[in-house]
């Protein structure tokens, strides 16, 4: 598999060689913090980590822009006061929690 990596406008790929592979974020979290191998994560994910130092981020000037975040929900024709409440504060909690996330700090 290969990882791809951005530094400023230069891109690389790097075969990688699998020791473990899993759709699960705790058990390849585990993983890594057990010295099995490296890991791909988003920051959300290992934050909390990161901040104990149980994990170290490395290459830090070869991190991928930041993704995107999308709330979605089924098209309505008439959207509810329940639903538009329920999407104004996952709107405004995901803002807070991803800016202090992005500045190093805990959501």
């Amino acid at each position: 598999e290969d990882w791809h990596f951005q530094h400023g406008i230069k891109l690389m790929s790097v075969a990688m060689q699998t020791r473990l592979i899993t759709n699960q974020v705790d058990a390849a979290l585990d993983a890594c913090i057990a010295g099995v191998g490296y890991c791909r994560f988003l920051h959300y994910q290992v934050s909390d980590a990161v901040n104990r130092g149980d994990l170290q981020i490395l290459l830090p000037d070869y991190e991928p822009h930041p993704l995107p975040v999308h709330l979605l929900y089924a098209p309505v024709k008439l959207q509810t006061k329940r639903l538009r409440s329920m999407t104004d504060w996952l709107t405004q909690s995901l803002q807070q929690d991803l800016t202090a996330i992005a500045q190093g700090g805990k959501p």
